[in-house]
């Protein structure tokens, strides 16, 4: 967006078709859901923060004085150029790539398809720009089903109206139809519901969803397997199928649709044993944390039942060792399911077929009936053979940096304020998708998630995590700091071994202030100031005991517009290192801002200049002093404007 500037100012981005011979590489726009989407999707939930965008180094320009622009477009499909963020980049100035700026929300509330692209002008703003190739970069906030309420499920004729026992032993569960809905897509979801609430709780519990295949879509038919695990866990009685459906966006219908009732009635056949059931999560299956808390086998009352009965379980084929009823505490009954059992079949997702039999007097009753229990035991990252544990030794460890220390696994003062970035080897055979959560020392929810992308491979290096500094400053002084990471496949989770962070960054308190030498009895900085402003302005930093020789000090100097410190202007920011001698830590020194053009000609009509100091010792510490300002003016009453070339007649200055 233009701002408004005083006559030093940039001017706004105009919409000037950029040429073909300077168009270079796209910016990337990490928010994407999938790279290889033409249309470039983003979730709805991205339209909610700041979307970054990412671009890399362009051949920057050098020599004094020179400063290069960057600005961000972010422009409807097709349309001129929009400038939605510009930053500067003084040629003096070290810039670690990729760079990242952000389309700010209000760009992000209209669904459409736009272009991410930069334009970046060389040396100065007056420069000619030059714009990147553009990103495509797709919104959609409008619901499946043109956001109308979905129909009803319809289950099988052939049940008329009543599930019964037999039909889920003989069938494993029911199919339903889902109505078709004209704006369906490849990856859109379908979240069912199996409840005995009719009047559709506002937060039911999903046993399942499907995903939409191409095949569906070329054929315009949906199915939903309910399975019998689900439909037992609800018990006997009336129970309603809902769904609702959800789009590659994000975006979900705020209504579950019109429910369909079917009866339920699992009473068994008379003298038949009643099927086993396993208690699932929420979703419908068991996963391995259900495997580390351990898998049961329910093994409800049976007519007759004897305590010296014995149950012998099979598992997928795998026998499990038999539990005396009397010893078991009697019916119902749970029955253990060990790992080797659960995982002997493989790591699914599958369905494991269940039974058991009654052993009296040393004579097996027939079988009960099999129920087939969903389970899914895959992770994101090798195996191991501590499994199902969470820790998984065979995961690479994390590795840690500072910005501007760069030292492994260890951050110094030098890091003050900034972020840290995290590299990691990545596990075998990654799945898009799969995420990775980054925990951060006691820190209980993750720091960062890195979400696995198409063309990421097993043992490629990622180097996109990072550590904001809002959480490394809850725990500064660590030298043991844990960090660790979590994969996810949307199913199970494996921890990581700790990675030890050596956090050292000692804060240095209350440093004086600065001081302009050569403000005016008025705190002023004026044509009459000696020595005059364009040879320079003086800062003293005043000894500390705390200063030692080679302690590095950088002035922070920024121009305003306004007398009071306030409304800074463009492109009048610097910062001066400068390394202390023992004379100088001892006595202190001056540092003379000299750059008349940049940074004091611009404050030429009682505007300002705000400076403070950052020290970074050798040890590692770091400390800042107060801001402070002062009054530039170069404009006497008379209207005239003093300069090298132009000194007005003044008076002796007033000194204090």
């Amino acid at each position: 967006m233009a701002t408004r500037k005083g006559s030093n100012s940039t001017p706004t981005q105009d919409n000037a078709p950029i040429g073909p011979r300077d168009a270079f590489a796209p910016p990337r726009v990490p928010a994407i859901m999938d790279p290889g989407d033409p249309t470039g999707l983003i979730h709805r939930n991205s339209t909610l923060v700041p979307l970054e965008v990412e671009f890399d180094s362009w051949e920057r320009s050098t020599g004094p004085n020179r400063t290069d622009w960057v600005v961000l477009g972010f422009t409807h499909q097709g349309g001129a150029f929009r400038e939605v963020a510009r930053r500067s980049y003084p040629s003096i100035t070290e810039v670690v790539f990729p760079q990242r700026m952000h389309v700010p929300v209000e760009f992000l509330s209209t669904e459409g398809a736009y272009s991410a692209s930069i334009t970046v002008r060389l040396g100065s703003w007056e420069a000619a720009p030059k714009e990147s190739l553009r990103t495509r970069v797709s919104i959609d906030l409008k619901s499946p089903n043109f956001g109308e309420k979905p129909l009803a499920p319809v289950f099988p004729d052939e049940l008329g109206g009543i599930v019964t026992e037999q039909y889920l032993v003989d069938h494993g569960g029911v199919w339903l139809k889902i109505p078709w809905h004209a704006d369906a897509q490849v990856g859109d979801v379908v979240i069912f519901y199996f409840t005995d609430d009719p009047n559709n709780p506002a937060t039911p519990v999903p046993v399942g969803t499907y995903t939409l295949t191409q095949g569906d879509v070329n054929n315009k038919q949906l199915s939903f397997f309910l399975d019998a695990a689900v439909i037992r866990s609800q018990g006997q009685g009336l129970h309603f199928a809902q769904y609702r459906l959800r789009d590659r966006a994000g975006n979900t219908n705020t209504e579950t649709s019109d429910a369909a009732s079917i009866q339920v009635n699992l009473t068994p056949l008379p003298g038949s044993l009643p099927p086993p059931w396993v208690p699932l999560s929420t979703r419908g299956l068991i996963d391995r944390q259900h495997a580390r808390d351990l898998v049961f086998v329910v093994i409800d009352p049976y007519l007759p039942a004897e305590p010296e009965d014995w149950i012998a379980v099979s598992w997928d084929g795998s026998p499990l060792h038999e539990v005396h009823v009397e010893t078991g505490g009697g019916l119902p009954l749970e029955v253990p399911v060990p790992w080797l059992a659960l995982s002997a079949q493989g790591l699914g997702p599958a369905n494991a077929m269940v039974n058991y039999r009654v052993r009296r007097n040393g004579v097996y009753t027939p079988p009960s009936p099999t129920i087939a229990v969903p389970y899914d035991f895959t992770i994101a990252g090798q195996d191991h053979v501590d499994a199902p544990a969470l820790l998984n030794k065979k995961l690479a460890l994390i590795e840690v940096r500072g910005q501007a220390s760069n030292i492994p696994n260890m951050l110094t003062g030098a890091d003050f304020g900034l972020p840290a970035k995290a590299t990691l080897r990545l596990y075998d055979n990654p799945i898009p998708g799969e995420t990775i959560e980054l925990y951060w020392g006691a820190i209980p929810t993750p720091v960062y998630t890195y979400t696995v992308k198409f063309g990421d491979g097993g043992g490629d290096i990622i180097e996109e995590f990072v550590i904001a500094w809002e959480f490394i400053e809850l725990d500064k002084n660590n030298a043991h700091l844990p960090v660790r990471y979590l994969t996810n496949n949307g199913v199970n989770q494996q921890l990581s071994l700790t990675t030890p962070v050596n956090v050292s960054i000692i804060v240095i308190e209350n440093l004086k202030e600065p001081v302009f030498r050569d403000k005016s009895f008025f705190h002023k900085i004026e044509c009459d100031t000696v020595p005059r402003p364009w040879q320079g302005i003086r800062v003293q930093i005043k000894p500390d005991v705390r200063f030692a020789e080679n302690d590095l000090i950088t002035l922070v100097w920024q121009g305003c517009r306004n007398s009071n410190g306030s409304d800074p202007i463009d492109g009048t920011d610097a910062e001066i290192p400068h390394k202390l001698s023992a004379h100088e830590a001892q006595y202190g020194f001056d540092f003379v801002v000299s750059d008349w053009e940049k940074l004091i000609k611009p404050m030429q009509d009682n505007g300002s200049a705000v400076i403070y100091y950052r020290l970074l010792k050798t040890t590692g510490a770091v400390g800042s002093s107060t801001y402070v300002h002062v009054i530039i003016n170069h404009t006497w009453p008379s209207g005239c404007v003093c300069s090298p070339t132009n000194e007005c007649h003044v008076t002796p200055p007033l000194r204090v």
